[in-house]
């Protein structure tokens, strides 16, 4: 009877034991299940981030390169046709513009003097100019393209009235007055045969010397506005290296509506994102509405097998708890079989770890507190170049680039002295084949339970190719400035050429 009631009682305390620890599995699940979801989340929302950013970035390169045309005709008295086709020709626009039609010059020009503009242009190199109206508006003053650059592309273009529709009218006077780059809202462009969703950004031309303070005195000095015509997927398309983790939709004004798509980009229209973000983007003084949808493949590629790992981890924790609560009911022979479980466990666990370790997507090592490679992961190897027999014969000094390797070694220093919990730095190796790798490292120290360092682990990702296109940005920029340089330097030298042939001139009639 008693023995009865021993095991009534071992049965008892075992089930709730049992019960506990199955709620705390639960619990631990849910709660890992939340951390990834949490992450997954910030992920895609770094996605997000990254391409807005690369929308803006890219608007406001091209509105940089309209400025240049602006500065052309603030440092000339007046621009030919083919000085127009020279600038835009030095600026490479196939090349380092993608996604533009073409630059041009639209002018301001009123009912009386059209047939004296029509003539001038004619005679500069234009005989077929005439003048075409897109739209019904009948106004003092026409807005006119004289100039578009590669021609032959844009034909339909030259001589179009812009003035005679609204859309693009009150962008043209919306740039004029504010002295902004400015878009019109969604329009079809006349030289686009597949009349896709397009739109011109503008930037105002104001006459040299009079001032623009005022909205009144900048409608005075108005000449005309240099532009650039998209079609929006053109502009798009190669914008966002997203690959297939994001559907893609942008949309003028804030109306999700066909009639305002510029352009689309969806993965799976039967697939029910997990993520989406719809955002009002202000760009050129209009505003874009954009909505960004997660993709089955994000989805599926980012679902890690963390929160089964840790069940696996809390129920092997949980077996371990009962195999001792066995222990002390029971006797030594159920111990020793429960310990050999748990042994299994551990060394699952580590092999585990291990694969997590060697198929990383980043480049994963432990090194000593010297320098040395104590473990390496093949991406890593893929990085540097080297195999993992080469990599562990060497330090991580001997590849860093001599620039950077001070930095580094007093980051490490910090980690080692308790100053810091961890680093995340850019630095440059030295590929086996001699070329520089930049990459983003991120390294943490692990110590013994009394603190003392044991070693590092460092992570690293390869960013050679996002630090040649930052440096193409710069050169991009710079030569553009040289470019205006010298068509400025170009233009006065013209001026006191011809102001040094009047002078001369009027020696000799006065002699």
């Amino acid at each position: 009877m008693k023995k009865n009631k021993k095991q009534l009682n071992y049965w008892g305390v075992w089930g709730m034991c049992l019960i506990f620890l199955f709620a705390t599995n639960i619990f631990i699940y849910q709660k890992t299940k939340e951390f990834e979801q949490k992450e997954s989340y910030e992920l895609f929302l770094d996605i997000v981030h990254d391409s807005e950013t690369a929308i803006q970035n890219r608007m406001l390169f091209y509105e940089e390169g309209l400025w240049g045309g602006v500065g052309l005709f603030n440092a000339s008295q007046s621009v030919e046709r083919n000085e127009w086709g020279a600038y835009v020709q030095a600026l490479k626009v196939n090349q380092h513009y993608p996604g533009i039609n073409g630059i041009g010059y639209i002018q301001v020009v009123s009912k009386d003097d059209l047939e004296n503009f029509v003539q001038l242009a004619r005679e500069d190199d234009y005989p077929q100019f005439k003048i075409t109206n897109i739209g019904n508006l009948d106004y003092k003053e026409d807005y006119i393209i004289l100039f578009i650059e590669p021609v032959e592309i844009n034909k339909e273009a030259v001589g179009l009235n812009i003035g005679s529709e609204a859309n693009r009218r009150f962008a043209a006077e919306k740039a004029r007055d504010s002295g902004k780059a400015t878009i019109t809202q969604i329009i079809q462009l006349v030289q686009d045969q597949q009349k896709k969703a397009g739109f011109l950004l503008l930037l105002p031309v104001y006459e040299k010397g009079k001032p623009v303070e005022t909205v009144i005195q900048k409608r005075e000095a108005l000449q005309g506005w240099v532009y650039a015509p998209f079609v929006g997927e053109n502009f798009l398309q190669d914008i966002i290296n997203t690959d297939s983790f994001l559907s893609f939709s942008v949309y003028d004004q804030a109306n999700i509506t066909n009639d305002n798509l510029i352009y689309k980009k969806i993965i799976d229209a039967n697939h029910s994102p997990r993520f989406s973000i719809q955002k009002s983007l202000e760009l050129g003084n209009n505003v874009w509405t954009i909505l960004w949808e997660s993709s089955v493949e994000m989805e599926e590629r980012f679902h890690t097998q963390l929160p089964l790992f840790s069940l696996l981890i809390s129920a092997s924790a949980s077996i371990f708890l009962l195999s001792i609560i066995s222990f002390l009911l029971f006797h030594q022979y159920r111990t020793s079989l429960q310990t050999e479980k748990a042994q299994s466990s551990l060394e699952e666990s580590e092999n585990r770890f291990s694969q997590a370790f060697q198929n990383a997507p980043v480049g994963m090592a432990l090194v000593s507190l010297k320098g040395k490679w104590i473990q390496v992961n093949k991406a890593l190897c893929d990085i540097l170049g080297y195999s993992e027999e080469e990599l562990l014969k060497m330090s991580f000094q001997s590849l860093t680039h001599p620039d950077d390797l001070d930095r580094c070694m007093n980051l490490m220093k910090k980690l080692i002295n308790g100053e810091v919990a961890h680093f995340q730095s850019e630095k440059r190796y030295i590929h086996k084949k001699k070329n520089i790798i930049w990459v983003l490292l991120d390294v943490s120290l692990v110590r013994d339970r009394g603190g003392t360092p044991l070693y590092f682990v460092a992570q690293t990702q390869d960013i050679t190719v996002r630090k040649k296109s930052d440096e193409q940005i710069r050169k991009q920029k710079e030569s553009l400035e040289k470019l205006n340089k010298v068509m400025i330097g170009r233009e006065m030298k013209m001026i006191e050429l011809k102001k040094s042939v009047k002078e001369k001139k009027k020696k000799s009639s006065d002699s």
